[in-house]
């Protein structure tokens, strides 16, 4: 089963140019079987996120967020019973590491070194996160072989996420995972027992 967990929409994301709808529509159209919706510096309101998975049932959609922090951007999921999300995460990477494990959830680094330099970070080997994306359509060759040298060298999952912006980015890149999942929680359990393929 596919799964995209990196994407934006024009509601949320001022960068976008699809819309939530036109990203559902089009990503089963592709063969994904599930995306992220992981806006910049926000939760998505969770009626907004109902309505979308009423009108589109085909598709998993699950609750996310890109939280821009000193040392770059991280994708952030939490357990479904930590409620409506009101409590903005923290801005460093120490502090976003801590405040997401507390609370059982994933943090992956999101086009690494993209906007930062491009030498390893000496956070990286004190910091906990579950993923690094090595893969998206906002990283070159360059990029993609720093990221994969880094998930490898310290053990990280990798993951392949289009960060789609537009509807030419959706479905180019995704993970494959072992089983149909159907809500975050199960997102977590999968990756946190390294079902990811």
């Amino acid at each position: 089963m596919r799964y995209d967990l990196h994407t934006h929409t024009a509601e949320y994301s001022p960068c976008s140019a699809i819309t939530a709808d036109e990203l559902c529509r089009l990503a089963p159209a592709l063969g994904i079987d599930g995306i992220a919706l992981t806006e910049h510096d926000l939760w998505r309101p969770q009626g907004e996120l109902a309505a979308l998975r009423e009108s589109h049932p085909e598709l998993t959609i699950f609750d996310g967020m890109e939280r821009s922090c000193r040392e770059g951007h991280f994708l952030v999921f939490l357990p479904e019973e930590t409620g409506l999300h009101a409590a903005m995460p923290p801005d460093t990477v120490h502090a976003l590491s801590a405040w997401t494990r507390e609370r059982g959830g994933l943090l992956i680094w999101a086009h690494p070194f993209r906007f930062e330099s491009r030498r390893i970070p000496f956070w990286l080997s004190t910091v906990p996160i579950d993923g690094i994306e090595v893969i998206s359509s906002n990283m070159d060759l360059q990029l993609s072989e720093l990221a994969e040298s880094v998930a490898t060298e310290y053990g990280i999952l990798p993951f392949f996420n289009s960060d789609a912006h537009e509807a030419e980015s959706v479905g180019r890149y995704w993970n494959e995972f072992d089983a149909h999942l159907h809500s975050v929680d199960q997102l977590i359990a999968h990756v946190t027992n390294g079902s990811l393929r």
